[in-house]
């Protein structure tokens, strides 16, 4: 719709779209009945005594005391860090190799990758559903990075980046539903799900920030091929990272369910320094 509107009337409508949507949204989350919400629940406070009554969220200090959970998050940063940086380096290179295609080529790049994105996230839910812990998932997702960025290495043509970047419609589609489970699985009975939510958006920031950063200063001393595999490198750091130290987040009860609000041992906790 974007690009139609775009092209026949002019890029201004573009941002009209992006308003129509965003009251369209807004409009539409007046529906949701709050009473069925529960907000003790929803943040992973699920722990009531006798009475009913929620305990006291975890504290911040305690919280991010948990080994598990940096662990976690330093594996967000590393994967967006591998990441981030990968297309709008493909695009660059598109640029000076085939002139005025790396704009229909970079747009034919999100299509894909969102409707590859769409099959992936569906999957995901299903293996979880078959019993798949969550670590195995987010394994294959972390594997893909340095795949794609070898490949993206070898090529310049307009073809063979779109089919590249088709991996990171599954790599994305595999991250936007396992962090969020597994941060759900890190809080249980924390009542701290929303914050965890915060440290993960934080931390794709920060990688996000840091790939493209870095990538820019590489490519600038030692050009694109260096550049590509040094993020590779990195995500490659980020897998074997993840595999090691990062243990199983799936509970014990319920096999295969993606429920936050399962009763979860505590993660373990930092060793005092």
């Amino acid at each position: 719709m974007a690009g139609t509107l775009g092209y026949s009337l002019g890029y201004d409508w573009i941002f009209y779209l992006v308003c129509f949507f965003a009251v369209a949204s807004a409009a539409v989350v007046n529906f949701i009945n709050p009473a069925d919400i529960d907000h003790e629940l929803a943040r992973g406070g699920e722990d009531r005594d006798a009475n009913g009554q929620v305990g006291a969220p975890l504290a911040f200090g305690e919280l991010l005391n948990r080994r598990d959970l940096v662990i976690f998050l330093i594996s967000i940063i590393l994967f967006h860090f591998g990441n981030a940086a990968m297309l709008p380096m493909a695009g660059q290179v598109l640029a000076q190799a085939h002139p005025g295609s790396d704009t229909i080529a970079l747009s034919a790049c999100i299509i894909a990758a969102q409707l590859i994105m769409v099959g992936a996230a569906w999957a995901v839910g299903k293996a979880m559903a078959a019993g798949v812990g969550r670590k195995p998932i987010f394994l294959i997702a972390l594997a893909i990075l340095p795949v794609r960025g070898v490949l993206f290495s070898f090529t310049a043509n307009p073809y063979g980046v779109v089919a590249i970047q088709l991996l990171d419609g599954v790599a994305a589609g595999i991250f936007g539903v396992i962090s969020t489970i597994i941060a759900a699985d890190l809080m249980r009975s924390t009542g701290r799900f929303n914050f965890a939510q915060g440290l993960v958006a934080l931390s794709t920031g920060l990688g996000a920030a840091s790939s493209n950063l870095c990538s820019g200063f590489v490519v600038q001393s030692f050009g694109y091929t260096i550049g590509f595999i040094t993020l590779a490198s990195i995500a490659a750091g980020g897998l074997i990272f993840f595999a090691l130290l990062m243990p199983e987040t799936k509970p014990e009860e319920g096999i295969g369910s993606t429920s936050a609000l399962t009763l979860h041992p505590a993660p373990q906790s930092l060793p005092e320094s």
